[in-house]
């Protein structure tokens, strides 16, 4: 996937849905991968079918990015895709 120019996130021993997120800037595409060490079926509808909740987040997405941070003894959400206001910060957990 690097080599087709994404940025690749591993999830290790991964239990959900995905193990790799690809994210291919280029052309703002993000790919939700599944590896398995097995051989594909010859039929692969069965392999459609197996991994048919994959299959269900394909879509159209928002994509909003942000950097979780401490901000006013607060850890909280600060959206770096747009200018910054009072606003925009999501805050959780208390302070330490």
């Amino acid at each position: 996937m690097q080599l087709m120019g994404a940025t690749v996130i591993r999830s290790a021993g991964s239990k959900g849905l995905a193990d790799l997120v690809g994210i291919y800037p280029e052309n703002r595409e993000i790919w939700l991968v599944q590896v398995k060490q097995a051989h594909a079926p010859k039929d692969l509808d069965i392999l459609r079918e197996k991994f048919k909740e994959l299959g269900k987040l394909a879509g159209t997405y928002t994509c909003r990015c942000f950097v979780f941070i401490k901000v006013k003894n607060k850890y909280g959400f600060v959206e770096v895709s747009k200018p910054p206001k009072e606003d925009d910060l999501f805050y959780v957990g208390g302070s330490d």
